[in-house]
């Protein structure tokens, strides 16, 4: 009798072993379609790299599960999909399981929240796998191909073995406690682009032609963006030693995030935008970022245009010259310049070709189209002897401008050669900066008494000398106010123990006790004086002022009697009062 009870003990366990097996509880890989995984259950890859189950984010309660893939004991949790993001479980009574239309569904009081939205099927052979690859793969038993995949629905997460494509597309979280869809986008753009779009407006784009940044790389690796994966099982999961994964976060950042086992931490390989700069037109049309200036300012006007907004910086700039460029034209070459996608390419013999092409264009079709600037680009510069080299035109405005940055390149910008050539008052612009008289780079141009800057015209770098010999490289000017910018190292000290590093008139210290900020100091220059002369008709352009001796012997158009000097409009006025 004893013995019969055992038997039968034995048989009910085993007829209740299938029971088990109703619900997903331990760690296995695969959900069958019979199957189902509830709040306490989970999936776990075969190796233990990723592991699929219910979770709430940080700092939120349990009245807000979803279903998601992380990666397997890994602390802090790192979530690199979710599926019912944007209708959470309510409590723990979720339910994620193949549905009878063959559909691989998350529900919640017989509700469905998410689901793959594949067509309906009567097929029971479906079977849903985790991989260590972090893809989860929905198949068919009797078909080889796979219905669908997690790779090629992801949220904010790519990872080693996805494939980039014009289909696929990464949201971030609302944020860091909301799986929800974010403002912001990565995807592929036009043209063979990169872009992060902030609520469908392009935010970020950088060009897959091979001189892009870590992103591209990670994308352009051997298991991803530029291998055609078609042929291959989507159950073919090649495994990967390191953690590394691409996420768009809340913020608008792509960043490339590779695991340090040491520091049990992610660390950040590479973000895009780097910097504001790097943000799409930033600073406007025409207005250019300065990459040195990140946590200062940022945004000026190329040579030769005015602010837009004369109150708010960053709104964009416009020409001086509102008219159609006419044939008194010239170009402002500058070196290292970041700017959008040329409008269009053009095969090029020689720069000189590229010149003239942008020059016609100009001269023939405007206003309906004229050429704001072009780049050249020789077949040396290529490292090839194939093919002709690349003429780069831009016909609408120029945005995205950025000196002082990575891959930049050299950049002719058309103008009317009034707008930007030295007068008897100013001289030449040096790169991105217009040099305001009185200030001067040379003997012949500004006035001689405050000659004390440089201009290297290959790199564009304007460069200001101290006392002692030490030049200084200048980051801003700002002619209404009359002051200006050096950047110096932690080592520089002035005042009146280092004469040789404190300026001397008509140069001073803007701030007390050459105060540092972001690595620059702030210098201002006195108001001019009256212009300086050789002769009598060097002042015919100078109304009521006359050619004359100084106190320091030095000759300048001083001032007839009845008149003074304004140094805010530099002109001799009747009856003013300095203020």
């Amino acid at each position: 009798m004893r013995s019969e009870e055992v038997v039968l003990s034995f048989s009910l366990l085993l007829l209740s072993v299938p029971l088990l097996c109703f619900q997903i509880c331990l760690g296995v890989d695969t959900l069958k379609g019979t199957q189902s995984i509830t709040d306490s259950g989970k999936l776990v890859s075969s190796n233990a790299t990723f592991e699929l189950g219910f979770f709430s984010p940080p700092g939120v309660s349990g009245e807000k599960r979803y279903l998601g893939i992380w990666y397997h004991k890994l602390e802090p949790q790192t979530v690199v999909w979710v599926a019912n993001r944007d209708d959470p479980v309510a409590d723990s009574s979720g339910v994620f399981r193949i549905a009878e239309d063959g559909n691989v569904v998350v529900e919640y009081a017989s509700k469905s929240l998410w689901s793959s939205k594949l067509e309906p099927s009567s097929s029971t052979n479906r079977t849903l796998k985790l991989l260590d690859s972090g893809n989860l793969v929905l198949t068919d038993d009797s078909e080889t191909r796979c219905l669908w995949e997690s790779f090629k629905n992801p949220t904010d997460t790519f990872l080693l073995g996805m494939k980039m494509d014009a289909t696929l597309s990464l949201t971030c979280w609302r944020d860091p406690a909301d799986p929800a869809p974010g403002s912001f986008t990565f995807k592929m753009g036009h043209r063979e682009t990169l872009v992060v779009e902030n609520q469908s407006q392009l935010y970020w784009t950088e060009s897959l032609d091979g001189s892009g940044t870590k992103i591209s790389g990670f994308l352009g690796s051997d298991t991803s963006l530029l291998k055609n994966s078609s042929n291959l099982s989507c159950l073919s999961s090649k495994p990967y030693n390191k953690k590394e994964r691409l996420l768009m976060n809340s913020s608008g950042e792509i960043q490339l995030l590779k695991w340090d086992e040491d520091d049990r931490q992610w660390d950040k390989k590479s973000s895009e935008p780097a910097s504001m700069c790097d943000v799409y037109d930033h600073c406007g049309s025409f207005g250019i970022c300065d990459a040195n200036n990140l946590n200062f300012l940022t945004c000026k006007c190329l040579p030769g245009f005015r602010p837009r907004d004369e109150e708010i910086r960053g709104q964009g700039c416009v020409r001086k010259s509102t008219s159609c460029i006419d044939t008194n034209v010239t170009f402002l070459n500058l070196t290292n310049i970041k700017v959008r996608d040329p409008d269009e390419m053009h095969g090029s013999e020689t720069e000189a070709d590229c010149e003239s092409l942008c020059r016609n264009i100009t001269i023939t079709k405007c206003p309906q189209s004229q050429c704001q600037a072009y780049s050249y680009s020789s077949r040396a510069e290529f490292g090839r002897d194939d093919g002709n080299s690349t003429c780069k035109i831009w016909r609408g405005n120029l945005s995205t401008l950025v000196v002082n940055g990575i891959g930049g390149r050299n950049l002719s910008v058309l103008f009317k050669r009034s707008d930007i050539e030295a007068t008897a008052k100013s001289c030449d612009p040096c790169g991105t900066y217009e040099i305001p008289y009185p200030l001067s780079t040379g003997p012949n141009c500004g006035d001689p008494t405050y000659n004390k800057f440089n201009c290297n015209e290959l790199t564009g770098n304007l460069t200001f000398t101290m006392p002692g010999g030490n030049s200084y490289e200048v980051t801003w000017i700002d002619e209404d106010k009359r002051v200006f910018y050096i950047k110096v190292d932690d080592s520089y000290s002035c005042g009146s123990r280092n004469q040789n590093k404190t300026p001397k008139l008509p140069f001073s210290l803007a701030e007390p006790e050459c105060s540092k900020i972001d690595g620059m100091i702030k210098m201002k220059w006195a108001a001019a004086p009256e212009p300086p002369c050789r002769k009598p008709p060097d002042c015919e352009n100078r109304p009521h002022s006359t050619c004359m001796v100084t106190s320091d012997g030095g000759h300048r158009c001083l001032c007839d009697s009845h008149y003074k000097w304004n140094p805010t409009v530099m002109i001799c006025a009747k009856d003013y009062v300095d203020l």
